[in-house]
């Protein structure tokens, strides 16, 4: 059976590619606008989700690509320094978002092409947290163990 800090570690690295797949494209200054404009908003008018789904222009790209790019930066550290409590942060940063999109779809009416990145959002940071203090658990419990038992001096 496979320990938690290994189920963590590839939650990670799964969680990470994702992001590659995902928000990667974000990166690159030409690219971001084709995906917005084509295939997010493609996807928005052709599923008829409700919601405004504007035009980006030149300064909301460039927030869009520091995102892209951070988010290739913390994909690269989460895949090469598999640490615990990057899968902490990682949780948490996920639940951040999705809140955020969540107010944002309610508050502003946002496009609702928004739903499938909370659902994502969500699934990732919940397995990483339940995992992270899953493991802290068996962390303290193995402490607690080794603290219980009899001195052999």
């Amino acid at each position: 059976m496979m320990s938690t800090a290994k189920k963590l570690e590839k939650v990670q690295t799964a969680s990470a590619i994702y992001d590659y797949i995902a928000v990667g494209i974000f990166a690159f200054p030409v690219i971001v606008a084709w995906h917005l404009g084509v295939n997010l908003q493609g996807l928005h008018q052709a599923m008829g989700f409700t919601g405004d789904f504007p035009a980006f222009d030149p300064l909301h790209l460039l927030f869009a690509n520091l995102f892209g790019a951070f988010a290739v930066m913390w994909s690269t550290l989460r895949i090469l320094k598999k640490l615990p409590v990057f899968g902490l942060c990682d949780g948490l940063l996920r639940l951040y978002y999705a809140t955020l999109m969540l107010l944002y779809v309610v508050v502003w009416k946002t496009s609702a092409i928004l739903s499938v990145f909370i659902a994502v959002e969500l699934f990732w940071g919940i397995w990483q947290l339940w995992l992270y203090f899953a493991l802290q658990r068996e962390i303290r419990n193995n402490v607690s163990q080794f603290s219980t038992e009899p001195n052999c001096a």
